[in-house]
């Protein structure tokens, strides 16, 4: 996130950046942060990028999908009915797309400038070197089917909803396996460069974004003004 802070700076006028989610949350659970703590404090020209996370993948072929009655998973915590039905309607990724559903709702109720982010993964086969020491070999299969399958869904439902902003933060990082760590998360080398990506696909899609060339022109004329009244021999002597 400070990356990006940094990187919007450098390119434009200066955004504060603040990152609302939380280590294993969904896209279910993220909706509740949108509606609840982030709808609130949003000003006119705020951007919310959401990221539909790879955590998706942990809860959609399991039994509850997203209302998974788990400590970590569950949208109300406790959930300490033993009669707790999830509302489970059709495969996989049908709830993932009902879901996408309910942000573009969101966005479009609430006038927001909301952009859809696919979320990277470290995209190799499952019998690499990688997943060979990471998981075994039919957990690893079915983690990358599953990542692989989270992001084509959003893919898809960007593609049918004319409109809504997307980045494919994904397909920049694929093929790319040395700027992750794990299977997951960037190293110091990934997040530099993701960030500076990144912030190339936002820009357009931020309020004012368009303008930013004239910006960054104005802004490093400056810059020569000022270096050249510095190092002018002529006001030196």
């Amino acid at each position: 996130m400070s990356q990006v802070e940094r990187a919007l700076r450098d390119e434009g006028p200066s955004h504060r950046c603040f990152n609302a989610g939380y280590s294993g949350a969904t896209t279910l659970q993220l909706i509740n942060v949108l509606v609840n703590k982030i709808l609130p404090v949003l000003r006119p020209n705020d951007t919310v990028v959401f990221f539909v996370p790879q955590s998706d993948s942990d809860v959609v072929d399991r039994e509850g999908g997203y209302w998974l009655k788990t400590a970590r998973h569950a949208p109300i915590i406790p959930v300490a009915d033993e009669k707790y039905i999830a509302p489970v309607v059709g495969p996989q990724f049908e709830q993932t797309t009902q879901l996408l559903e309910l942000v573009q709702a969101i966005r479009l109720t609430f006038r927001i400038n909301l952009v859809l982010v696919a979320s990277p993964m470290r995209n190799e086969e499952p019998e690499s070197a990688y997943y060979a020491r990471r998981f075994t070999a039919g957990t690893s299969e079915r983690v990358v089917a599953l990542r692989r399958g989270l992001i084509s869904s959003v893919r898809r439902y960007a593609r049918s909803s004319p409109g809504l902003p997307f980045i494919d933060a994904a397909a920049m990082l694929d093929g790319h396996p040395e700027l992750f760590y794990d299977d997951l998360h960037l190293n110091h080398e990934g997040q530099d460069q993701f960030a500076k990506t990144f912030v190339s696909a936002l820009i357009p899609r931020l309020a004012g974004g368009s303008r930013w060339n004239q910006h960054r022109f104005r802004r490093r004329l400056r810059k020569a003004i000022q270096q050249y009244k510095i190092y002018d021999p002529v006001r030196r002597r």
